[in-house]
C-alpha cells in the first residue's frame, strides 16, 4: 500500500503511484480542513487509489487534530459520489 504523505508547502496530501503522483488539495481555516480537490494518473483512475489517497489524508489530518469538512467528489466508474467521513 502507498504511503500517503502531507505536503504542508502546497496544502495538499500527496501518494506515490506507479503512474505518478496522486493529489488530495486542502484549505486550512484554524483547525478545520477542506479536503476540495483530487487527481490521480488517468490510466489509474477507477482502481480505488482516489479512495485510499482520501482515507489516508483523513486518518493523518484526523491524528493532527483536525476537524474535516466533506466537500469533495469521488468519481468512480461512470459515477459521482461525496465521501461520507464520519
Amino acid at each position: 500500500m502507498s504511503v500517503v504523505r502531507d505536503n504542508t508547502e502546497l496544502n495538499r496530501f500527496e501518494m506515490g503511484t506507479e503512474a505518478g503522483l496522486a493529489i488530495a488539495d486542502y484549505r486550512l481555516n484554524g483547525f478545520t480542513m477542506t479536503i476540495y480537490h483530487t487527481e490521480v494518473p488517468a490510466r489509474l483512475r477507477g482502481r480505488g487509489h482516489g479512495g485510499r489517497l482520501v482515507m489516508g489524508a483523513i486518518s493523518r489530518a484526523r491524528s493532527k487534530g483536525y476537524k474535516i469538512v466533506p466537500n469533495l467528489l469521488v468519481r468512480a466508474g461512470s459515477y459521482v459520489r461525496f465521501i461520507q467521513i464520519r
